[in-house]
């Protein structure tokens, strides 16, 4: 659920309301899932979102998820997400910074 909220689409001249009001409902329903179900919950709604920004004609698909997250990495890595960069003391979290890291997909 941490890097769903900071989905990015390479816009394609899709309309942008459209795809926010989409990623509202997937964040949405993933907060559902990840409370019934912890990270696991999160595999198949990522894969529907990626499954929609094709429909939508996206060629990529970003996101970014604390490094220290490493079951999330993992999940994405899982899933197609390669790692393209970090963002050191990126975000602060309880007063400690951590590390951002960048990750994205090619949508073939």
């Amino acid at each position: 659920v941490d890097a769903i909220r900071s989905v990015f689409l390479t816009d394609t001249g899709t309309d942008a309301a459209e795809i926010a009001r989409l990623f509202d409902e997937l964040e949405a329903q993933a907060r559902r899932d990840f409370a019934a179900q912890g990270a696991s919950g999160a595999d198949p709604l990522i894969r529907r979102s990626l499954d929609a920004a094709r429909v939508f004609g996206y060629h990529r698909v970003e996101l970014t998820v604390r490094e220290n997250n490493t079951s999330a990495v993992e999940l994405y890595k899982k899933i197609g997400f390669e790692a393209e960069g970090l963002q050191r003391d990126a975000v602060q979290v309880d007063g400690v910074y951590e590390n951002v890291l960048l990750m994205a997909v090619l949508l073939e």
